[in-house]
């Protein structure tokens, strides 16, 4: 991803972070159930894999795995290989930014 891209996902995340809209960590989307949007991971490994899996959101969510470096520039959160989203609205700019949908 370009570096405007990484920006403006941080950007979406931060904002996302604010107003509560984001889980981090597998421990606390391991008995998750309620309403997702978008699971942002890097470095799938078992456990990774088996969290995203066994995620019982009452919505469809979109799952995108990101290089260690692009994950750890949007999150800005040390040691952290997984997020989650709550907010439909953030989650599809995400997601647009990621696919180079938007300029």
């Amino acid at each position: 991803m370009t570096d405007k891209q990484l920006n403006q996902i941080k950007g979406y995340l931060n904002i996302a972070k604010k107003a509560g809209f984001v889980i981090v960590g597998q421990d606390n989307l391991k008995n998750y159930d309620k309403k997702l949007y978008l699971v942002l991971y890097t470095e799938p490994t078992n456990n990774i894999v088996s969290v995203i899996s066994r995620i019982k959101s009452t919505t469809m969510y979109q799952s995108i795995c990101l290089e260690k470096h692009d994950f750890d520039t949007v999150t800005n959160i040390d040691n952290c290989k997984i997020i989650a989203l709550k907010n439909k609205a953030i989650s599809d700019k995400i997601i647009e930014l990621i696919r180079g949908e938007v300029n």
